[in-house]
């Protein structure tokens, strides 16, 4: 009973090597077998065709309204809520420009509203308008940053 064993786990064993090594190299054999088989990972179509690439900003460069736009709009999308999210391009650079004449007149920037009725978030800040005023002061008013 022992050799019966024995023969059954060295069938086995042999089955699975053998299972095992046809797996493992999709590369032609040194035999010649099927040499212009490309290996199987190569011949498996990619998920997304093209190739991925940074995003790339949309503004012209010189067009500082744009640029600020852009970049209120962009800071905005990671906050987990805003109550200006139809705001219009217009609206933004007003308000803009209103942050600026407030940091230039001396108000400190943790104090200015520049949305109606808008709420604080759980921190105590009023990220909106933050958001706002970290752009203007970027494209409009870099004198205000210290």
């Amino acid at each position: 009973m022992k050799i019966a064993t024995k023969i059954t786990a060295l069938a086995a064993t042999a089955l699975l090597a053998f299972t095992l090594s046809a797996c493992g190299d999709d590369t032609a054999s040194s035999s010649g077998e099927n040499s212009s088989a490309q290996p199987r990972s190569q011949s498996i179509e990619s998920e997304t065709p093209e190739p991925l690439t940074a995003e790339t900003p949309t503004s012209d460069p010189d067009d500082v309204d744009a640029q600020f736009v852009e970049y209120v709009r962009s800071e905005l999308a990671l906050l987990p809520s805003t109550s200006i999210a139809n705001a219009t391009a217009e609206q933004l650079i007003t308000a803009g420009h209103s942050a600026c004449e407030q940091l230039l007149a001396g108000k400190d920037s943790e104090s200015i509203r520049l949305i109606e009725g808008e709420q604080p978030a759980a921190s105590g800040y009023y990220m909106d308008s933050g958001t706002i005023i970290d752009g203007a002061r970027r494209f409009y008013c870099p004198e205000t940053i210290f």
